[in-house]
């Protein structure tokens, strides 16, 4: 008989806690970097949600080509996988394009993305985020689908609705 081969949580929890061990890059300049070699899915998402927010302070006055979107976002990977996330504090968009910026002059922005992380841990970032637009549209469609059909509902049962009203306002 073959030996079972379940999924122990003790399992689980030891790759959760391999997922949150960090890792020092030394750069030329001997200056280092700790930083998180494994992007965990429950800090994507925390990112994503601090996305969001500044994002959504800014409303409709938002104004980022996608070249700087996608700039924006690998900041944010910076910011959340290393341990700059203390030192960079801006929480308005402005503030946190002014720390992008220094990031990128500086050069260590480029050095960071290209040789500190692995480019499979950056991809599991933006996959993330077209799997959530995708989830948001489909919502978004079916929100309208139902107002539709809550629309034609009441005007098919116009009639019935007058009726209980004014059974109950006697």
């Amino acid at each position: 008989m073959a030996k079972s081969n379940n999924l122990k949580f003790s399992s689980v929890k030891q790759k959760a806690k391999e997922a949150n061990e960090t890792e020092v890059y030394e750069f030329e300049d001997g200056t280092t970097l700790t930083f998180y070699p494994t992007f965990s899915p429950s800090m994507i998402e925390d990112m994503f949600v601090d996305i969001q927010s500044v994002l959504q302070k800014v409303g409709d006055e938002l104004d980022l080509n996608e070249r700087t979107l996608q700039k924006y976002v690998l900041y944010n990977v910076i910011k959340y996988f290393t341990h700059l996330k203390k030192q960079l504090k801006a929480t308005t968009l402005t503030g946190q394009i002014n720390e992008m910026s220094s990031l990128i002059d500086s050069g260590y922005f480029e050095i960071i993305i290209n040789e500190v992380f692995d480019q499979k841990e950056i991809s599991k970032v933006f996959d993330f985020m077209s799997k959530f637009t995708a989830q948001f549209t489909l919502f978004e469609k079916i929100q309208k689908k139902y107002e539709s059909e809550l629309e034609s509902l009441e005007l098919k049962n116009r009639d019935v609705f007058e009726k209980l009203k004014a059974s109950k306002q006697e």
